[in-house]
């Protein structure tokens, strides 16, 4: 199955599944030896809030990958209308360095502290 994010310079690839999950981690050769091995061992994100843990995976989230125009920058927003939160990733791999980068930005929408 294809990865919706696929961002590699080279020598490191990095595939990201629909649930910004690293599926697929190869490095130093791309294709030779996957070290992420999803299917035994996977990367899971999930959220503790308002006394509430929650996978991004399960089914009261919705998710949309995508890239930023012009650039290889894969950016994964998931909504939680429940929970009343919105998670963005900006992920890349860095073009002259082995280096795969998330940064996550954590959005309250329902507006009140917590």
């Amino acid at each position: 199955m294809a990865r919706p994010v696929q961002l590699s310079n080279g020598h490191l690839h990095v595939g990201l599944n629909k649930y910004g999950e690293v599926h697929d981690f190869f490095y130093p050769y791309v294709g030779l030896e996957n070290h992420a091995a999803a299917s035994k061992l996977r990367h899971r994100i999930g959220v503790w809030v308002g006394g509430e843990f929650s996978w991004i995976d399960d089914k009261t989230w919705t998710t949309q990958c995508e890239f930023h125009e012009g650039v290889m920058v894969g950016r994964l927003t998931t909504t939680n209308e429940r929970l009343g939160i919105r998670i963005e990733s900006d992920d890349m791999v860095l073009h002259d360095r082995n280096v795969f980068f998330r940064s996550f930005q954590i959005y309250n929408l329902f507006g009140d502290a917590r």
